[in-house]
């Protein structure tokens, strides 16, 4: 009984779940359209010649997007089982696309053939690439320590029912 009533606690667990992800999984496209708004709403002005007061801002950016790069690369290299599996359905191809994106901006905002008006541009393209791919990832990390968990509770249950399993005084409608 208590076996039947753990598998019905598993079992609502996960569907509670499964409404949160299905939930989650547009939240890096909405967050990467906000940051895209706001980036170019909260743009700064840049006159001829102070072009080199943002490169700051886009150095660091290139940079931090590349670490996400890495990031979503390492999870892309997970060995194949049903938890790799659910973290890459948070890392789909527009997770690449935003990091890209992020990136070219970055690094084009870095050279000075851009026009004085198109840093505004590139700005926002670089805040929404990095909120997109950032989102993206944390919600792969929280899908990864999940399914770890869910694996090791599973595991510790088999561990602990392994004792029971042996001992003859143990009935069934006990367990």
């Amino acid at each position: 009984m208590r076996i039947r009533l753990a598998q019905r606690l598993r079992d609502r667990r996960a569907m509670i779940a499964g409404n949160i992800e299905r939930r989650l999984e547009g939240f890096p496209h909405l967050a990467a359209v906000v940051a895209l708004i706001g980036g170019f709403l909260v743009a700064p002005d840049i006159t001829a010649g102070h072009t080199q007061r943002l490169s700051p801002f886009f150095t660091t950016a290139a940079q931090i997007l590349v670490t996400l790069l890495v990031a979503a690369a390492l999870f892309q290299g997970l060995p194949a089982s049903s938890i790799s599996y659910e973290v890459r359905r948070f890392l789909g191809v527009t997770t690449f696309v935003y990091l890209g994106a992020g990136m070219v901006a970055s690094v084009a905002a870095l050279t000075d053939v851009l026009p004085v008006g198109g840093y505004r541009y590139v700005f926002a393209v670089t805040l929404s690439g990095g909120a997109g791919a950032l989102v993206a990832l944390l919600l792969a990390g929280a899908k990864n320590i999940t399914e770890q968990r869910t694996v090791d509770v599973g595991e510790m249950a088999r561990r602990a029912a392994a004792p029971l399993a042996k001992d003859p005084s143990c009935r069934e409608s006990e367990r």
